[in-house]
């Protein structure tokens, strides 16, 4: 029977339910999003002030970093390390770029004494991490080493970037705007980014990117823009955008501006050990 609109007797006993505790299951953010322009390592992902380099030591592996900000992120504590699977989606070059004059005692000065933007590196030569990065700028690297902008150990995609006025600075020193040794089964690509301004004293004014010999890596570069970059020896003066030495193993697409003629510091490609 029905009493004011309620199951009674045997036939509510049919939907009865007893009541308990479940225990939830663990969940994880599907972004982190940094909120703030100040480059700080508070170790809070969670608290409401959330800085790239925080967002960067404290996601989950796999996880992607989004950005509420634009302006421009002061490195003032030096480079930011990548050591596990991570994509970095900004809101354009223009929006949003990360800067390492902040750690440089002597900023406009090339002379090594700053601080490279990006190292992406585990450390472990037997794993590959794969690593995305559009969406934004990445500026005034300063090193006394390889990679002014980006020194990368692993499969790194960059896309919708610019990279530019990064500066490997010193004898023998590679990549003034990214140096990537491609490890065991890396990649690079560089997809509709630019790269302009970037310095080498040694090879790979815009990017110098080593092969290992046992390796089967990869690199592209399309509909991407080179402007002005230079280096003191091999991809200073180039007749190609792509200069390898014994095997080729570059797929090279880039438009050329103002017209594709001769470069200067381009890429370098090198065979190694």
């Amino acid at each position: 029977m029905r009493i004011d609109g309620f199951l009674s007797g045997s036939r509510a006993a049919q939907f009865s339910r007893r009541l308990r505790f479940e225990s939830l299951e663990r969940r994880q953010l599907l972004t982190v999003t940094v909120d703030t322009l100040v480059d700080e390592a508070d170790g809070s992902i969670t608290d409401g002030d959330v800085s790239l380099r925080d967002a960067i030591a404290n996601a989950p592996a796999g996880e992607t970093i989004d950005f509420s900000v634009t302006g421009t992120i002061d490195l003032t504590l030096g480079q930011l390390v990548i050591f596990k699977d991570l994509s970095i989606v900004g809101p354009g070059a223009g929006l949003l770029t990360v800067d390492a004059a902040g750690s440089d005692s002597t900023p406009g000065v090339v002379d090594g004494m700053g601080s490279r933007v990006f190292l992406i590196n585990d450390g472990d030569s037997n794993n590959e991490l794969s690593v995305q990065i559009s969406g934004i700028s990445i500026v005034n690297g300063d090193v006394s080493g390889d990679g002014g902008g980006i020194l990368n150990r692993e499969i790194l995609n960059i896309a919708n970037a610019e990279v530019s006025n990064n500066h490997a600075f010193g004898s023998g020193f590679d990549g003034g705007g990214i140096f990537s040794d491609e490890g065991l089964q890396g990649s690079l690509s560089i997809h509709a980014s630019t790269l302009s301004g970037n310095t080498a004293s040694d090879d790979g004014g815009a990017i110098w990117v080593q092969k290992h010999p046992s390796n089967n890596i990869t690199m592209s570069v399309s509909n991407s823009l080179f402007l002005n970059n230079s280096s003191g020896d091999d991809g200073g003066v180039s007749d190609s955008i792509c200069e390898t030495l014994e095997t080729p193993f570059l797929l090279c697409q880039a438009r050329l501006s103002p017209k594709p003629v001769k470069l200067v510091g381009i890429l370098r490609a090198f065979r190694g050990y």
